[in-house]
């Protein structure tokens, strides 16, 4: 809703930034939703269940990719992941 309001005012730059930002504010409230939804639940609901590495690496991945651009550093994996 933001975006389409600024969309005609802003410059392709500033639209790039602030899909960044847009994107990274959607991922921090998963983030603290799950936070919030863990701490109700406390450690005797917890449930352990395998996870998927790849899936939690590029997750990693995207959450640090513009830190990783702006230094421009390059993240490499070589190995496959044990399933």
């Amino acid at each position: 809703m933001l975006e389409l309001s600024l969309k005609e005012v802003l410059s392709e730059r500033a639209l790039h930034y602030l899909n960044n930002i847009l994107r990274a504010s959607r991922r921090m409230r998963k983030m603290l939703e799950d936070l919030s939804r863990y701490s109700k639940i406390g450690l005797k609901g917890v449930v352990m269940e395998a996870i998927s590495v790849e899936d939690v690496s590029e997750n990693v991945l995207l959450n640090l990719k513009e830190k990783i651009t702006s230094k421009n550093g390059e993240i490499s994996i070589k190995n496959r992941f044990l399933t």
